[in-house]
């Protein structure tokens, strides 16, 4: 619908299936950060890793299947049906894992939806700030602060 709209309102004639095609056909090719496998591969010997994402199934299906690893469970906004930083979606991974909030260390790279959200649930966050972007005082301040998925394995006992 929200294709359709953007066409009607500037007058434009295009293919809303081939617009979505091209749209899911570049986010699952986009490249990983070069340490993910390896960091993944660090990490997963020390815990077992899930992710939770903001993305709809679409996108998220092929990313995962492209990684090649095993999650301990998966979350998508779809599947959760609200994104973050909404509790909802933190919980929701919570019950799937059957752990308590303080179990689990949060690892993103977004200060509202990675740092704020799983904060106001309880969890223990670490922010990858590859860009060394200023930390927004208005936000939960995250427990660690890293440069790189890398540093995640250091900071688990």
């Amino acid at each position: 619908k929200s294709f359709q709209s953007v066409y009607s309102n500037i007058g434009a004639s295009c293919n809303v299936g081939d617009s979505i095609e091209v749209i899911v056909s570049d986010m699952v090719k986009r490249p990983l950060f070069p340490e993910t496998l390896s960091a993944l591969d660090s990490i997963g010997k020390k815990v077992n890793i899930s992710l939770l994402s903001n993305a709809d199934d679409v996108f998220l299906g092929p990313v995962v299947g492209r990684i090649g690893r095993t999650f301990g469970c998966v979350i998508s906004s779809e599947s959760s049906r609200c994104y973050k930083p909404n509790p909802k979606i933190f919980n929701d991974i919570t019950q799937q894992l059957k752990l308590r909030p303080d179990q689990l260390l949060y690892v993103g790279d977004r200060q509202w939806e990675d740092v704020h959200g799983p904060k106001l649930c309880g969890m223990a966050t670490a922010w990858i700030n590859r860009d060394h972007v200023p930390r927004d005082p208005n936000l939960s301040e995250p427990d660690h602060i890293i440069t790189s998925l890398c540093e995640v394995s250091k900071l688990i006992n």
